[in-house]
């Protein structure tokens, strides 16, 4: 018959303290798992007791997460990242004193031309600005006048993207950065004057609806859904000059790419084919003696371009994007790095089952 490995764990512990200010936090509940919100194959808890000593026992191998339980919240909004922790089976790992801090965040607008309107803006924080996976995170304050900065409450530390948008004016993006202890945080996101405009048509080989695009510019700033109404047709106002292009998803190569001028008026007309002929690949990360490792460090290289995966877990990592050869990298501490040509496949003639069978790396420990 068939052999199934069943991996409890073992008398190899995590322990650290929680601390916040110089004072213990007693009676928290900590857990670990690749990230807070999504389901996946492992995780584990633990409660801090009245020195805020934790400890957790028999974590197997794997980069994964570590979160304290912020009192009065629920689901997954009430979980805050403490830190990355790269667990090996049989090793015991102190952390020592962790600061649990939920943090402060505010946003400020300055408005580049005074002509631009002040009132109806939202503001948004989410979560891993590199990953096309973002979570919206942080408590927005009330706001009395327009004029008011957005204020966000309990935010753990980390990177964020910030997200300002306004009916009919290109979505900017920013970043904010909260360190480790760090209580209040602060940034101005300047609202870029422009009265330029870009129209156009989408078209496909398929008879299928119109996709959406993502229209980005040159230097990352503007990053912004266009919906193309049932003829193709779209148009985007109040860009400021630069380069700008067209693609898919921010994962996607560009379809189009147009210069626009101080108050310009371009037009462009893109050919995008439905996502069903786009590419995909599933990997799965083992060793030598077949154990998955834990969110291993994986992207894909191409012409000088990476792209990230879509979806990276305890079970597999995922990509779409381009049909065509890659090269797959995958890096994980204590093994020696893989580089390896890999073909993104379409899913023409393949069943699902096909589609969703994954690439089986094996590493080997350095």
């Amino acid at each position: 018959g068939q052999t199934v490995r069943l991996d409890i764990g073992g008398p190899w512990k995590t322990t650290g303290r929680l601390m916040c200010k110089g004072e213990p936090v007693a009676n928290t509940k900590l857990l670990v798992m690749v990230q807070a919100g999504l389901a996946q194959g492992f995780e584990a808890y633990a409660l801090s007791d009245l020195l805020g000593q934790f400890s957790f026992y028999g974590l197997p191998t794997g980069r994964r997460a570590l979160y304290w339980a912020v009192p009065g919240r629920g689901g997954a909004q009430r979980w805050f990242a403490l830190t990355n922790v790269d667990f090996q089976r049989g090793v015991d790992v102190d952390l020592s004193d962790l600061e649990a801090v939920a943090a402060e965040a505010t946003v400020e607008l300055l408005f580049a031309d005074e002509t631009l309107p002040v009132d109806r803006w939202d503001v948004s924080l989410c979560e891993r600005y590199e990953s096309s996976l973002r979570r919206q995170v942080g408590q927005l304050r009330p706001r009395r006048e327009p004029s008011e900065p957005f204020v966000f409450g309990t935010l753990s530390a980390g990177q964020y993207a910030v997200v300002v948008s306004r009916e009919r004016y290109p979505t900017i993006r920013d970043r904010l950065e909260i360190a480790p202890g760090q209580s209040q945080a602060r940034t101005v996101v300047t609202i870029p004057s422009g009265d330029g405009r870009i129209s156009g048509q989408v078209v496909s080989r398929s008879d299928s609806k119109p996709w959406p695009l993502t229209l980005q510019s040159a230097d990352g700033r503007i990053e912004m859904s266009v919906t193309p109404g049932a003829d193709g047709a779209f148009e985007i106002e109040h860009l400021p000059e630069g380069e700008y292009f067209f693609s898919l998803s921010r994962l996607d190569p560009p379809l189009a790419r147009v210069q626009l001028a101080d108050g310009g008026r371009e037009a462009v007309r893109i050919e995008a084919n439905p996502v069903d002929e786009h590419g995909y690949l599933r990997v799965l990360i083992v060793t030598e003696a077949g154990v998955p490792l834990a969110t291993p460090d994986v992207w894909l290289e191409r012409d000088g371009r990476v792209v990230e995966p879509i979806y990276n877990n305890d079970d597999t990592t995922a990509f779409g994007g381009a049909p065509g050869t890659y090269t797959l990298c995958v890096h994980y501490p204590g093994f020696r790095s893989v580089h390896r040509r890999v073909e993104l496949r379409a899913r023409e003639g393949r069943t699902i089952q096909e589609v969703l069978e994954p690439l089986v790396i094996t590493m080997r420990e350095e």
